[in-house]
């Protein structure tokens, strides 16, 4: 996959599950997980959907609370981009529930792409409300990198509401050093980019550029 094979990255995933032992539900399971990740970057949504529900049906059939957290998020994204929102929504909140047993940065995730969700049916305070909560749960868990994204998508939140001083402000804690998996559902250096870009000076211009 890192030198761009990614049928052959795919198909040596294959062969591995093809040869675990269904046994082993646990070592199974993450295995679909990463086959959701690695589908998701070939922009495959059927197979990420086939994959994710799959190992959502053993993770939850065994009580696996991180890997259903973790297939629910991909399910939803897969859901989400394919217009189905009614499921993507089920799944994601299911992702947001298991907070406490999900890395942190993939309740973020949930957050976000649910909060996307709630901006294109008008829920404006629902997807608001969403973002909040990420940067709480930042600083509940001394989690500098999920605060940070809450605080970028709250900021991209204020410019879509037209408050471009508020967003700017909010933007000041952007770091380029807390990068985002290739399959995240959400990019704070695109925020970054667009509210410099709406503030509109020769200095934003640049900043929006790097």
């Amino acid at each position: 996959q890192m030198i761009g094979d990614d049928a052959r990255a795919v198909q040596t995933l294959q062969d591995v599950i093809d040869q675990n032992s269904p046994a082993d539900v646990n070592f199974q399971t993450r295995l679909l997980i990463a086959r959701c990740a690695l589908q998701s970057m070939r922009g495959n949504l059927p197979a990420v959907q086939q994959s994710a529900r799959t190992a959502l049906l053993e993770a939850d059939r065994f009580d696996l609370v991180e890997s259903v957290g973790l297939t629910s998020y991909f399910l939803g994204c897969a859901c989400y981009l394919r217009n189905e929102h009614k499921e993507a929504k089920q799944a994601l909140q299911t992702g947001l529930q298991n907070r406490y047993f999900l890395r942190p940065r993939y309740y973020a995730y949930c957050a976000f792409m649910l909060a996307r969700i709630y901006i294109e049916e008008g829920k404006h305070e629902e997807a608001s409300s969403l973002a909040d909560d990420v940067v709480k749960f930042g600083i509940e868990l001394d989690h500098p990198f999920v605060q940070n994204y809450g605080q970028m998508f709250q900021a991209e939140l204020a410019l879509l509401a037209g408050d471009i001083a508020h967003a700017q402000q909010l933007v000041t804690v952007f770091s380029r050093e807390r990068y985002s998996m290739l399959w995240a559902s959400y990019f704070p250096a695109l925020a970054f980019a667009k509210v410099q870009i709406a503030v509109n000076t020769p200095e934003s211009l640049k900043l929006a550029a790097i």
